[in-house]
């Protein structure tokens, strides 16, 4: 027969009641948690659109020479879009992962600059964005 232990004896610190301290989960500064808005409301809310965060444009994105609005525009009309006929949620996160499969199906790398990427996922969008309208009028003329 062998020696083997099954129970390990108690040490006295762990039988001791102690005081356990409880963390809040998300503290702020003001006693609020941070909640992350739907993207309709992203750009009311933070002052300009979600894709702007995404890329990382800071402000020079409104620019006439060398920015992007009418970029920014093209991909947020396309997931305006999906979010009105259900293709995504209207969320920050499905956003997220959809511009992942733009990306990935136009053929950016994210080793691109940002301005090449930029470039590719608009006219994607914008390719996107007209083959929804002949769908959408397919389906309405009954073809």
């Amino acid at each position: 027969m062998t020696d083997t232990t099954f129970r390990k004896q108690p040490t006295e610190a762990e039988t001791r009641p102690g005081k356990k301290t409880v963390e809040p989960i998300n503290p702020t500064t003001g006693g609020e948690t941070t909640v992350e808005p739907p993207f309709s409301d992203y750009e009311k809310v933070n002052g300009q659109p979600y894709l702007v965060d995404h890329f990382k444009l800071g402000d020079s994105w409104q620019e006439k020479i060398g920015g992007f609005s009418e970029e920014i525009k093209t991909i947020d009309v396309y997931l305006a879009n999906q979010i009105k006929h259900g293709k995504i949620d209207n969320s920050v996160e499905a956003v997220r992962e959809a511009l992942k499969k733009v990306e990935k199906l136009c053929g950016a790398d994210k080793t691109e600059r940002t301005t090449m990427r930029i470039e590719k996922i608009a006219a994607y969008a914008e390719f996107l964005n007209k083959t929804m309208d002949i769908d959408y009028n397919n389906f309405k003329y009954g073809h």
